[in-house]
C-alpha cells in the first residue's frame, strides 16, 4: 500500500521538476516569483514523531492584491469560467480557492507550468455552457475576457499534487489506516486541502504512541499533516466557591443564575423546598404558577 503512494509522489515530483520547479529557478507567475517552492515539499516545523501540525503548514499564496472583501465571493459567471477550464485539464488541475489574506485573489493550481494556463484563462470569455454550479443559471451580464474585468484578480500557481493525485492518496490513506485502527489513533476525520497540498488527519485525544505509529505507516510525511484536539480536563481537587472575605454572607451568582447568598451554596435547600418546574417534574407535582427560583451550581475555584 505504502509503495503505491510513494510511486505517486515520485511521479509528481519528477513532473514538477521537469516543468520549471525549484531546481530550474522557479516559475514566474504573473510577473512575480511564486511564494513557495513548487517542486519540493514545503518546509514546516516537525510535529511529534515528525508529523507536521496543519496549522504550521503555509497556504499557497499569491503576491498579487485581490479586489474582494473579507466575505465577498466572485461573480458566479467568473467561477463558471474557471471551473470549466479546470475541468478541461483533469490530469494537472488541483482546484481553485480564494486567497483572502491577499485581498481575495482567485487562485487556481496546476502541476505543470502555470503561465500558459494563466494566459489562457485571462483571455477566456464566459460561455452559456460554463459550469456555474447554480440553478437557475444566472445571466451573463459581462462577456468580456476575464483579463479585462476590473472586479477580479486571478492568479495561477504550480502545485505538487493534482486533484486526481490527492483523491488517489485519500483512498490510499483509508487503506493505510483502516477504520478500526483509526479509533486507536483518535481519528475522527480525514481529507485533503488543495491550498495546503496535504492530506490531513483530524485526531481527538490521540493516545501515547499514535504519532509514532502514523509516521511509521507513511513513507513520505511531507504529504501529511494533523489537526489535534484535546478534551478539556476537569480541575483537580475539590470544587469550591471563593467568597468575598470583606462581606458577611455575600451575594453570589453561578453561570447566570439569580443572585443567592453564599451560605445557600454551602447549605443548599432540599429539592422538596424549591419551587422550580424542573424540581416539580422530578417530584411529580404541579409546577408553581407564579414564582420560579433559580438553582445555584458550583464551579471550579478560579
Amino acid at each position: 500500500m505504502g509503495v503505491k503512494i510513494l510511486a505517486v509522489l515520485l511521479t509528481v515530483v519528477l513532473i514538477a521538476v521537469g516543468c520549471g520547479g525549484a531546481g530550474s529557478g522557479g516559475v514566474v507567475v504573473g510577473g512575480v516569483e511564486p511564494t513557495l517552492s513548487v517542486a519540493e515539499p514545503q518546509s514546516v516545523p516537525d510535529g511529534r514523531a515528525g508529523v507536521a501540525n496543519c496549522e504550521d503548514v503555509p497556504e499557497l499564496r499569491s503576491q498579487l492584491v485581490g479586489k474582494l472583501g473579507a466575505t465577498q465571493n466572485p461573480d458566479p459567471i467568473v467561477g463558471g469560467v474557471l471551473n470549466t477550464y479546470g475541468g478541461e485539464h483533469p490530469d494537472t488541475y488541483v482546484g481553485r480557492w480564494i486567497d483572502r489574506d491577499s485581498g481575495g485573489v482567485l487562485m487556481m493550481g496546476f502541476t505543470d507550468d502555470p503561465e500558459p494556463h494563466r494566459a489562457a484563462i485571462l483571455a477566456r470569455r464566459p460561455s452559456p455552457d460554463d459550469d456555474v454550479g447554480r440553478d437557475p443559471r444566472p445571466r451573463i451580464t459581462d462577456d468580456r475576457p476575464l483579463g479585462e474585468r476590473d472586479d477580479v484578480v486571478i492568479d495561477v500557481v504550480q502545485v505538487r499534487f493534482s486533484k486526481l493525485d490527492m483523491e488517489a492518496m485519500f483512498d490510499e490513506v483509508n487503506e493505510i489506516i483502516p477504520l478500526e485502527d483509526g479509533r486507536d489513533f483518535g481519528l475522527e476525520g480525514l481529507g485533503y486541502s488543495v491550498n495546503h497540498q496535504r492530506m490531513y488527519l483530524d485526531l481527538v485525544n490521540p493516545p501515547e504512541g499514535a504519532f509514532a505509529e502514523i509516521a511509521k505507516r507513511f513513507p513520505d510525511l511531507s504529504m501529511l499533516c494533523v489537526n489535534v484536539w484535546r478534551s478539556p480536563q476537569p480541575p483537580a481537587g475539590q470544587l469550591d466557591v471563593i467568597p468575598d472575605p470583606s462581606v458577611d454572607d455575600p451575594l453570589v451568582s453561578c453561570a447566570g443564575t439569580p443572585l443567592v447568598r453564599y451560605s445557600q451554596l454551602m447549605d443548599p435547600p432540599s429539592i422538596d423546598e424549591v419551587d422550580h418546574p424542573a424540581s416539580c417534574q422530578l417530584l411529580g407535582r404541579d409546577a408553581p404558577a407564579v414564582r420560579q427560583a433559580g438553582l445555584p451550581s458550583r464551579h471550579p475555584r478560579r
